[in-house]
């Protein structure tokens, strides 16, 4: 009997979760972004560290932003770096966007994306910054969505959905999987809740 109400309980809470998770994604979807009047210059910081798949039409989405002023800023630990070469070469391809490469060497911590950040964040230009793994694809108009949040003084921080696209294999099919379907109904249960 205790078993029945347990397994009871269970199914009840993962009822009213999925309920919740519809009711958010409605909400999330009707929700309009914000209007950008003023386009504040972005830095745009990119850690790297290997030359993974995908990686030269990752980058090239943030350079293609409908943007009038914004830099990117790579960095890797040396610069036999693999990725190195592909931001040498997209560099070449769009030399309207102003790009520096920065080489840390190795961290000092054990946190090596952490510290990449910091090295860039020491050699942004702007105030305004967006950072992204290296796996993440934008479309154009990113920075515009973004850069209009920030108009809101009360804003310090934000963050962006996304959709987890899998590469080649089982493990990264999976991961795709609990990313675009438990990782992001409880992002959007938690803003709708809490009015992230």
């Amino acid at each position: 009997m205790v078993m029945e109400w347990l397994l009871a309980a269970v199914l009840t809470g993962s009822f009213v979760f999925c309920v919740l998770v519809v009711i958010a994604a409605r909400d999330y979807l009707s929700s309009q972004p914000a209007t950008l009047t003023h386009a504040q210059p972005v830095s745009i910081l990119k850690p790297l560290s290997g030359a993974e798949e995908d990686l030269e039409e990752n980058l090239r989405s943030f350079f293609r932003q409908d943007y009038p002023v914004f830099e990117i800023l790579f960095a890797v630990r040396e610069a036999a770096d693999p990725a190195a070469a592909i931001v040498e070469r997209l560099g070449r391809e769009y030399p309207e966007v102003p790009t520096r490469l920065i080489l840390t060497g190795e961290p000092p911590y054990p946190n090596a994306k952490v510290w990449s950040l910091g090295q860039m964040m020491a050699e942004a230009r702007y105030e305004l910054l967006a950072m992204s793994d290296s796996d993440v694809r934008v479309s154009p108009d990113f920075l515009q969505t973004m850069a209009a949040e920030f108009q809101d003084p009360a804003l310090g921080l934000t963050t962006c959905p996304y959709r987890a696209v899998p590469g080649k294999g089982l493990w990264s099919t999976l991961e795709a999987i609990g990313m675009n379907t438990e990782f992001l109904a409880g992002i959007l249960v938690a803003r709708f809740l809490e009015g992230m």
